[in-house]
């Protein structure tokens, strides 16, 4: 298992069991972490401000729920804090 991994895999844990996140959030957030980290590993991508603002735009492309779009975000945002 590699860092990343590792890391999201703690990050994980952490919610659900510390912060008593529910199980439906816990897997929305691993995939919206995943949808994130997979972006810059299949284009080649590093991570700094203008990839990320491609990457938001591309979630925007891809859906028109604003929750969603802000779960997305939140949940990165948290993950690399």
């Amino acid at each position: 298992m590699d860092r990343q991994n590792r890391d999201l895999k703690d990050y994980l844990d952490y919610l659900q069991h510390i912060k008593k996140y529910s199980p439906h959030t816990v897997r929305a957030y691993k995939q919206d972490i995943q949808q994130f980290l997979d972006y810059f590993r299949d284009n080649d991508l590093k991570v700094d401000k203008d990839n990320i603002r491609d990457f938001i735009a591309t979630i925007y492309m891809q859906t028109q729920k604003k929750t969603t779009i802000s779960r997305k975000i939140y949940a990165v945002k948290s993950f690399f804090a």
